[in-house]
């Protein structure tokens, strides 16, 4: 299994304690998102300073969306997520719009969330996500030995080229 999520109970529908990946497929890191425009996008401008926390969290849930759609995968093939917040007194709203975002039992990613200094972000961000996502390579064979893996991953990297 490329990707594995192993069951907690008591962690909730929030994030995995653990996620595996293994054999042949494509990881997708996306830069840290904040709620506001894209340099070069036809985004909305937002202006940051008259929108809450809940609402920023939703603006970067639907921008990594469209991300990893641009790429090929879904949130369903996320494997890890980090949430950084400039005030702790966020965390309820953030959760509250991931949770409304992420709704997909067993298909939970790894996260973290951290509240982080503000120093150097956009000015009026209150959160700022990252995930990276994994998209297993489908293989109809049984592998055995290194050999076959790195000729399957190999076939996968040239499929990438092209």
């Amino acid at each position: 299994m490329p990707v594995n999520r192993p069951s907690h109970k008591g962690w909730g529908n929030r994030y995995a304690q653990v996620v595996t990946t293994s054999g042949c497929g494509v990881t997708i890191h996306l830069a840290g998102q904040t709620a506001a425009p894209m340099p070069g996008s036809d985004e909305p401008d937002n202006d940051l300073s008259l929108m809450g926390c809940r609402e920023q969290t939703s603006t970067i849930l639907a921008r990594i969306d469209r991300l990893l759609a641009q790429n090929g995968a879904t949130k369903a093939d996320l494997v890890r997520a980090w949430v950084f917040l400039h005030d702790p007194v966020d965390v309820d709203a953030a959760n509250e719009a991931w949770d409304k975002w992420m709704n997909q039992e067993g298909r939970l990613p790894a996260r973290t969330c951290l509240v982080a200094s503000p120093q150097g972000h956009t000015p009026h961000s209150r959160v700022e996500i990252t995930v990276d996502a994994f998209i297993a390579e489908d293989m109809d064979i049984n592998v055995r030995g290194s050999g076959v893996l790195r000729c399957c991953c190999l076939k996968l990297r040239k499929k990438m080229k092209n």
